[in-house]
């Protein structure tokens, strides 16, 4: 920074505190003044884009809808085999997490199942503690 620029910084903030009584509370009000003056002046500026300007969308990632959730990955499991054998919820959440590394809760894997079963993707039964597998059969 310059000193022509500095002498500008001191001449505002002594302005900013011309009002004040001489004493300690002005010099500390000077003080801040000054160095945060100084502070910003250092600081690189930014263009402002002017209003009603939009952004440049050619940088920005083009978003659509998300084809990978827990839903296509299940149904991906299902494409391997994993359903050959009656698996329960949180087998195919552990399944997920160990063997693909998608980490998802067990409730949305749970809700994802059942609308695979009511779309007849897959198919569910109780076991004798009346809890519910998935299959493919």
């Amino acid at each position: 920074m310059d000193i022509q620029k500095l002498i500008e910084i001191r001449k505002q903030a002594e302005e900013a505190v011309a009002d004040m009584p001489d004493g300690p509370l002005k010099t500390k009000a000077f003080e801040m003044m000054f160095n945060s003056l100084r502070a910003d002046a250092m600081q690189p500026k930014r263009k402002k884009r002017p209003k009603g300007a939009k952004k440049d969308t050619a940088a920005a990632k083009p978003r659509g809808p998300r084809k990978e959730g827990p839903k296509a990955r299940i149904k991906q499991l299902k494409d391997e085999g994993f359903f050959d054998q009656p698996r329960y919820a949180q087998e195919v959440v552990t399944h997920l997490e160990e063997a693909k590394g998608f980490t998802h809760t067990d409730s949305d894997v749970s809700a994802r199942l059942l609308e695979l079963v009511r779309e007849q993707v897959l198919r569910r039964k109780k076991d004798n503690k009346g809890v519910y597998q998935y299959t493919n059969w």
